[in-house]
């Protein structure tokens, strides 16, 4: 008990109680009030400077779930430098008298205030955000507030774990332990406070990777062919954000402006009464290696880009498409890729409203092109004269064009799985955006010899398309099966073995397979 008096009066564990108070205290009100949170801002910056195949490296071990964590990490850190700063405020206080160190309430809030002053001027325009969370999405009056709230809570939680001794009260004042009436009630309501803040933060961490954890659902089940069309709830998921806007689809407008005739705001309901269109896509992400999951198909339905531009009369000079979302996330296209009939604006996926992992209440679709280049939660479609304006992930590194890559895939049987050698069934999946598919073969000798194999129609020009074959091993043993595929013009698949960054991964997927 002496030693955590000691740690406790020289400030360092009390500035790391407060820290964690506060750290928790900001995921909080991240959900409370749909700001990001300072952790998130230094995730966001983390990331903006990692290369491409430094995110791909994180993206394969630990999926979606690499952002809550990161944010978790961040979270520890923040509540550890409250230890060091602690140390600072507790030399400060040292030179006060200890009078005025009984206002704890007020030294608190000073506390809480200068510490709001160096995270609004100083750590939020250096993660590039500007003063007092200017360009922080969701507001930067709803920043501010949840800022200074967790500072206030930090200056006010270290204030009164350190201060000094009150003065002896008369014992008619006092209630059964010794404490005035006044300081029992302050007391008791300072603590309800911290304690429901950080019951709500841990709470808000807790769920937010428990429900990324979730998301982590493949598209299909080892060994079996996957579905034609995937179902909603198994559609690859991948996000940028720890916590996914849940954006009001009543209050919700579709705004086209920039270089354009017509500006407009368009309701939901307005969308869904245009002229619909409606296909079979496939997405993949771009970061998806040779042999991933990370590829799924559905059926869309929506407006086509091109009707909404031509409607807001798009002016001469616009070179790119813009597209701004709800959090934050932006991508541009050229103004002649835009203006293709089948880049679509969706509302629906497999007969039903998006919903959220997927960006209720619409979002981009463009065949042939990876799945970055579609923003989810769209709430701005702009124009711009620069040509050279790029993206989210194309200012980290990624392929502007991220246009698909031809791939194709062995799922059945699951490597290592024991086959007949009498004859047995394989297939698989093959893919090349918006290029079709006319082949597919496999090999079960080292690329030696080749055999075909029979490929489902698919389901329009813009999807996978399902491919079975009889295979029959020459004898029992181990074999590596290859596979790959021709585009529709019978260009095959580059066989070069490359990582998804910076444009999409190539080379064969090879399983193992025993036959027995």
């Amino acid at each position: 008990m002496r030693r955590i008096k000691s740690i406790l009066d020289m400030g360092f564990g009390a500035g790391l109680i407060a820290g964690a108070i506060a750290a928790l205290a900001m995921l909080a009100l991240r959900f409370a009030l749909g700001v990001p949170s300072v952790q998130e801002l230094i995730v966001e910056k983390s990331l903006s400077n990692l290369s491409p195949r430094a995110f791909e490296f994180l993206l394969e071990r630990f999926y979606s779930l690499g952002k809550p964590l990161a944010v978790l990490g961040t979270t520890v850190a923040l509540a550890a430098a409250g230890g060091p700063a602690g140390v600072a405020l507790q030399r400060a206080l040292g030179r006060l008298p200890a009078s005025l160190r009984r206002w704890w309430l007020l030294s608190g809030m000073l506390f809480g205030i200068a510490l709001w002053l160096l995270v609004s001027l100083a750590l939020t325009p250096l993660l590039g955000y500007g003063l007092f969370g200017a360009n922080v999405t969701g507001g930067a009056a709803s920043y501010s507030l949840a800022t200074l709230v967790a500072t206030a809570l930090y200056g006010l939680a270290f204030a009164r774990i350190t201060r000094a001794p009150p003065a002896a009260a008369s014992p008619t004042h006092q209630i059964s332990t010794g404490m005035t009436r006044r300081a029992f009630l302050s007391h008791a309501a300072f603590w309800i406070v911290v304690v429901g803040a950080v019951g709500f933060g841990v709470r808000s961490l807790a769920s937010g990777v428990l429900t990324v954890a979730r998301s982590r659902v493949s598209p299909r089940d080892a060994g079996v062919l996957p579905l034609e069309i995937t179902p909603n709830d198994r559609f690859y998921k991948v996000s940028k954000n720890f916590v996914d806007p849940e954006v009001d689809g009543v209050s919700w407008r579709l705004r086209i402006g920039g270089m354009v005739d017509n500006p407009a705001a368009l309701t939901l309901a307005q969308l869904r009464s245009m002229p619909a269109v409606e296909h079979y896509q496939t997405l993949e992400c771009i970061s998806n290696p040779v042999g991933g999951d990370l590829t799924s198909n559905a059926l869309w339905r929506g407006v086509s880009l091109r009707d909404l531009l031509d409607q807001a009369g798009v002016k001469p000079g616009a070179l790119r498409i813009t597209f701004r979302s709800a959090d934050g996330y932006t991508e541009t296209l050229p103004l002649d890729d835009a203006m293709r009939p089948e880049v679509l604006i969706a509302y629906e996926m497999n007969g039903v409203p998006l919903n959220t992992d997927h960006g209720f209440p619409a979002r981009v679709l463009i065949p042939g092109r990876y799945g970055m280049k579609g923003p989810k939660w769209l709430e701005e479609i702009g124009t711009t004269d620069d040509p050279d304006l790029r993206g989210y992930w194309e200012q980290r590194g990624w392929d502007d064009r991220a246009e698909v890559k031809t791939t194709s895939q062995t799922l059945v049987p699951a490597t290592g799985t024991t086959m007949p050698v009498e004859a047995a069934i394989i297939g698989g999946i093959a893919f090349s955006g918006d290029k079709g598919i006319s082949q597919v073969e496999f090999s079960d000798d080292g690329g030696k010899t080749w055999h075909r194999g029979s490929v489902r129609p698919a389901l329009s020009p813009y999807t996978w398309v399902l491919w079975t074959a009889e295979w029959r091993p020459p004898e029992p043993g181990r074999y590596r099966l290859s596979v790959r595929a021709y585009d529709a013009k019978g260009t095959e698949q580059d066989p070069q073995r490359r990582d998804p960054a910076p444009s999409g991964a190539t080379g064969y997927h090879i399983i193992t397979a025993v036959a027995g």
